[in-house]
This record gives C-alpha cells, structure tokens and sequence, in this order.
C-alpha cells in the first residue's frame, strides 16, 4: 500500500514538470512517478499516474515502453529496459532494477556562466536505477498513454 501522501505529491511532482515542459517537447502528454515502493516483503519500483493510480512497475509494464522514448524530469531524452531478461519469466511480478539509458544527442551541458549550450554531443550513459538506493522519484514523460497502462 502507498500512502496517500505519497501520490499527492508525486501528482503534484508530476503536473509541475509538464507544466514547464518545453514546448518543443510538449508532445510529452502522459506522466508516471517512478518511485520506492514495498510490495509485501519486497521492496520494489512503483508507479504513480496523473490519476492518482498507484502500482507496481512490472516486466510487462516495462516491456511496453522499452522502444519508446521518454523525457527524464521533462528535459533528457531516455529509454528504459529490463536487467535481466530472464525477469519476462514473471511478467506480472514487480521489479526492483532497471537500466536508464539517456540518448546522448540531447544533453544541454551548462557553461561556468550558468548559459546552456545546445547541440553539444555527449558520450551515452547508461545507468541502474534500483529500487534499494533509490532516494528520489522519477519524473518519466511519455509521448503518449502506452497500451495497457492506467489513466
């Protein structure tokens, strides 16, 4: 169970970001909250939706977006996937780990001035975010409400 506090403020989280979206990017029309959620006597990655909809984030629920582009905090382009492929075996059990990969040609570094520069090409990263050592939420913006997902 989430506590009720904790989906207020991740809709709040979440209206604040796509409301100082970029319009560039403001095809961006549906948001989650990744955040720490306790499933049982597991802790797992949870979602939270603009509706106020919490559940878990599960190799099923992942699998649908693994193509898709997403806007980290509503300004570096990602994607995500699953760990360990193995984890489709279980496609409706919650999953702790998942790998960010940001896309490289949409870094905006900051100069020593505090300007931004654009256009700037940067190596990939990619990084685990896990729900262990996970200390903030996630603002994720998607093109669209993926099939099969909530409100």
């Amino acid at each position: 169970m989430v506590p009720f506090r904790t989906i207020s403020l991740g809709q709040q989280r979440l209206r604040a970001t796509i409301t100082r979206t970029p319009e560039s990017t403001a095809r961006f029309g549906y948001g989650v909250l990744l955040h720490v959620r306790k499933e049982r006597t597991r802790i797992t990655l949870g979602l939270i939706t603009l509706a106020g909809e919490s559940l878990p984030l599960t190799p099923r629920l992942l699998a649908s977006i693994t193509d898709v582009t997403l806007l980290l905090a509503g300004q570096t382009r990602v994607t995500l996937g699953l760990l360990d492929p193995g984890q489709l075996a279980e496609p409706d059990r919650g999953i702790d780990t998942l790998v960010m990969q940001v896309i490289p040609d949409t870094i905006e570094s900051s100069g020593t001035d505090g300007n931004s520069e654009s256009g700037e090409v940067l190596a990939g990263v990619e990084a685990l975010v896990c729900a262990q050592t996970l200390l903030q939420p996630i603002v994720l913006l998607l093109p669209s409400r993926p099939r099969g997902w909530p409100l």
